[in-house]
C-alpha cells in the first residue's frame, strides 16, 4: 500500500525537478506598479506621468479619479485666489499710500483721505484671498495624495497568484532540508 502511494508521488517530484514548473493555463495577472508623488509630479518608478496618464491609471476605481479631480480643481482655485489676492492686496496698499495727505511733517500731524480707509478694506480682502488660496492648495494636494495612496493600497499584491505553482528543494526557509511545494 505504501509503495502504491509513494511511487507516483516520487515520479511526480522527479518530473517536476527535471522539467521545472507545470505550464500555466491561466493568463498572468496584470501587474501594476505603485505611484509616487514628488512635488506636483507623479511617477511610476522613474517614469513621469501626465495628468491624462494618471487619470487612466486611477480609473480602476471611480472614487480615486473623483478624489484626484477634486484635488486638481482645488489647486486651480487656489492658484486663481492667490493671483487675485496679490493683485487686490497690492491695489489696497497703493490706495493706502495715496490716501495719506501729510500737512505737517514737523509735528507728525497726518490727514487721512477716504482713499486711505478704502485701501485698508481692499488690502484686508486681498489678504483673506491669499489665506484662502493657501488653504485650497494644501487641501487640494492632500486629496491628490489620498487618491494616490488609495490606488497604491488597491494594487498591493495579496500574495495569491492564480495558477501559480512553485517548489523548493534543499534547505528550506525554516532551515530544514526537504521539499516544499506551493500552489
Amino acid at each position: 500500500m505504501k509503495k502504491t502511494i509513494l511511487t507516483p508521488l516520487l515520479c511526480l517530484c522527479f518530473s517536476i525537478l527535471a522539467f521545472g514548473s507545470l505550464p500555466d493555463d491561466t493568463p498572468q495577472q496584470d501587474i501594476r506598479k505603485p505611484l509616487r508623488m514628488s512635488g506636483k509630479k507623479i511617477y511610476t518608478e522613474e517614469i513621469l506621468h501626465s495628468e491624462s496618464e494618471v487619470l487612466s491609471l486611477l480609473s480602476i476605481n471611480p472614487e480615486f479619479v473623483s478624489q484626484y479631480k477634486k484635488g486638481k480643481s482645488l489647486q486651480g482655485t487656489g492658484t486663481g485666489l492667490l493671483i487675485g489676492g496679490i493683485v487686490t492686496f497690492s491695489g489696497g496698499m497703493a490706495l493706502i499710500f495715496t490716501g495719506i495727505a501729510s500737512t505737517d511733517f514737523e509735528n507728525y500731524n497726518y490727514v487721512y483721505d477716504s482713499k486711505y480707509y478704502i485701501g485698508w478694506a481692499v488690502a484686508a480682502i486681498g489678504e483673506l484671498m491669499i489665506d484662502g488660496a493657501v488653504v485650497c492648495k494644501v487641501v487640494g494636494k492632500s486629496y491628490i495624495r489620498k487618491s494616490i495612496a488609495n490606488y497604491n493600497q488597491a494594487i498591493k499584491p495579496t500574495g495569491y497568484v492564480p495558477g501559480s505553482f512553485d517548489y523548493q528543494v534543499g534547505i528550506l526557509d525554516n532551515g530544514r532540508v526537504g521539499l516544499k511545494v506551493t500552489f
